[in-house]
């Protein structure tokens, strides 16, 4: 569907939405980062994933306000046509920082159940270097679907050079139509893949992707919480039977009540660590449940919605709210760590066997788990 040429009214409310979400945008995901890079306890693999999540949520919002800025100002159409090379080259950056963000995601969830389940060898799987190395991996993963939406139309032109190519192709790869995103396409402010079956391929590979990975990565953050409850018990059942034992015992009054005294704070700090972890994961399952939703609206509601607006506010403005939110879990998140690491750190080092385990060590997993 084709709507009219919008008014310099409309186009001027457009702009305004997409300047103050991406404002919004920009401040959740800029307090997350300034946390992450400033405080020496993310100084681990997982500040260093976080570090890259925020940066490609950074990135997403900011192609998408600057290219929308730069379309709805001009009101030209060329920009707008993928007839145009140039136009092509914004919606695949926005579409590559976003896959990195999903994909980092899962990483990071699995980065937690690490901490919580290999608390000893922890620190060989997960080493800045790695992460980082990882990172960029994962980054530039986010181009390869890229490549043949942008370039289709110069490899599959049904010329007679070449004419063998348009015999095995499906008929949408012959239509020498790119099939990235575009913005303003059909004079509706929204980002939108081409009208072809690659296009409908694209979108489907969106949502199929993006859904994937972040019920994967909730269902591994979902064991990782069942690990926690696990350390607890067990921790509160090792308290009772040494309790007892030392309760038998009449010649050893001072070690009993000094192992009640110390058994007592542990157990208070592990309620209050795992009260702690509950909401961090709570706030990750948010982030992951509004990323799928997110996806699912932009690339299924424009088979439903006839709306401008409404076709806006779904695609456009949801998928900036969904960067938006996850910038927001991040700041949270680390205000966490940084406001309560000593009542963290001297929890789960009981928990997770702080005899084991160097200072170092023990404060590294700690603050890697959230």
């Amino acid at each position: 569907m084709t709507f009219t040429e919008p008014t310099m009214l409309e186009t001027i409310f457009a702009l305004l939405c997409i300047i103050v979400v991406t404002l919004i945008g920009f401040l959740a995901n800029g307090l997350s980062l300034q946390i992450t890079i400033t405080n020496s306890q993310f100084q681990n693999a997982y500040g260093t994933l976080r570090t890259a999540v925020l940066l490609c949520n950074t990135q997403t919002i900011s192609v998408m306000l600057i290219w929308g800025a730069i379309v709805l100002i001009t009101n030209s159409r060329k920009l707008s046509s993928s007839e145009y090379f140039v136009a092509l080259i914004p919606g695949c950056l926005a579409n590559v920082s976003f896959y990195g963000s999903i994909l980092m995601n899962l990483l990071i969830a699995l980065n937690r159940y690490c901490a919580f389940a290999f608390p000893i060898k922890y620190h060989g799987f997960w080493t800045v270097k790695k992460a980082r190395t990882v990172g960029i991996i994962v980054y530039f993963l986010g181009f390869l679907p890229c490549f043949p939406s942008i370039f289709g139309k110069h490899l599959v032109s049904c010329s007679s050079e070449v004419n063998y190519l348009c015999n095995v192709l499906p008929k949408s790869m012959r239509q020498n139509k790119p099939c990235t995103l575009i913005f303003n396409a059909e004079l509706d402010f929204r980002w939108s893949y081409s009208d072809t079956n690659c296009g409908y391929i694209n979108s489907m590979f969106d949502t199929t992707l993006t859904s994937s990975m972040l019920i994967i990565a909730g269902c591994i953050d979902f064991i990782t919480l069942l690990k926690i409850r696990n350390y607890n018990k067990v921790t509160t059942l090792s308290s009772k039977k040494m309790n007892k034992s030392m309760a038998n015992s009449t010649n050893h009054k001072q070690e009993m009540v000094f192992f009640k005294q110390a058994s007592t704070d542990t157990l208070e700090l592990l309620d209050e660590v795992l009260c702690n972890l509950k909401f961090v994961h709570f706030q990750s399952c948010i982030g992951g449940f509004t990323m799928i939703v997110s996806s699912l609206v932009f690339n299924i509601g424009p088979h439903f919605l006839t709306n401008k607006w409404a076709l806006f506010a779904v695609t456009t403005i949801g998928w900036e709210m969904a960067h938006v939110s996850d910038g927001d879990n991040g700041a949270k998140n680390a205000s966490l760590v940084q406001f309560s690491p000593k009542m963290i750190s001297s929890a789960l080092s009981e928990a997770i066997g702080s005899q084991m385990l160097t200072n170092a060590q023990r404060n590294g997993v700690i603050h890697d788990i959230l």
